[in-house]
């Protein structure tokens, strides 16, 4: 299906995107329920079901990607500087 970068999106679709997310993560992780670090899984629940809506979808978030400290100064007890998750 092709995908477009600027589609642009109603009020209805918007909540249809939400509502077919949810209810997908909820049936591929409903055991991971009790866990904490979810929001890979519902980022890339929400990947798949925008791809399938004619979506270009990218993931930008996460401290993963993007080193923000130089290696030497790193300590590892920080994701974000910003953020209140810990490594």
């Amino acid at each position: 299906m092709p995908t477009c970068a600027n589609k642009p999106t109603s009020l209805a679709e918007k909540l249809e995107i939400y509502q077919a997310t949810s209810t997908r993560y909820r049936q591929w992780y409903a055991d991971q329920e009790e866990h904490g670090g979810r929001c890979f899984y519902w980022s890339l629940t929400l990947m798949g079901v925008l791809l399938q809506n004619g979506y270009r979808a990218l993931i930008q978030a996460g401290s993963m990607s993007w080193p923000i400290v130089p290696p030497g100064q790193d300590d590892g007890k920080r994701v974000h500087p910003r953020s209140s998750c810990l490594a």
